[in-house]
């Protein structure tokens, strides 16, 4: 959303033609940091580092993936402040305790543990959210947490359980109502609806 009370400082930091001595500039100001991590596409290191001295932990969560030199992921993961290096994986374990969606490779990722063992971990938030979010999981892992104390996970588990395939695509002994009805139609003769 653009900034009403700024927006031209909003503007030129998404705009994709504002040069990087711009960007390093307009990162100083909120309205401007909030256009550059609108941005699509990879930021120069500079504008990276002038975010991250004035946006701190939020610019380092709202920057990430391909959006970041391979050398500013290891900057951030290394970085002397924890509320930059600790940003994302606090944001998803936030996400966790609130029970809100996220990814289960987001979970890995901020647990530092792989989903076979956070499917068992001792916080059952932690479990739940893997339930709802590991759609492809193995049979044990789903009786396992099928079977758990907790309620809220073996809700998540019975509610987000593997996908299954629909009746158009699974061989049913009885035809759906439409091609029955299309089927007894026919062959009586009648035409008048198809």
């Amino acid at each position: 959303m653009t900034s009403l009370t700024h927006p031209r400082l909003f503007g030129l930091g998404r705009n994709p033609a504002a040069p990087d001595d711009l960007l390093v500039r307009l990162a100083a100001h909120d309205h401007g940091r909030h256009g550059i991590h609108l941005r699509r596409g990879r930021l120069p290191d500079a504008v990276v580092e002038a975010l991250l001295t004035h946006g701190g932990g939020d610019s380092a969560f709202l920057l990430r993936g391909d959006r970041l030199s391979p050398g500013m992921l290891r900057r951030i993961e290394g970085h002397p402040d924890p509320a930059i290096r600790d940003a994302p994986a606090d944001f998803v374990r936030s996400l966790v305790e609130n029970e809100a969606p996220i990814g289960i490779d987001g979970i890995e990722e901020a647990y530092g543990r792989p989903r076979t063992a956070l499917a068992a971990a001792p916080d059952p938030k932690v479990r739940a959210a893997v339930a709802r979010s590991w759609w492809e999981r193995p049979l044990d892992v789903q009786v396992t947490l099928l079977a758990d104390p907790d309620p809220r996970v073996r809700a998540a588990a019975t509610l987000h359980a593997r996908p299954r395939r629909s009746c158009w695509t699974v061989a049913s002994p009885t035809p759906p109502r439409a091609a029955t009805w299309r089927a007894t139609s026919r062959s009586h003769g009648s035409s008048s609806r198809s």
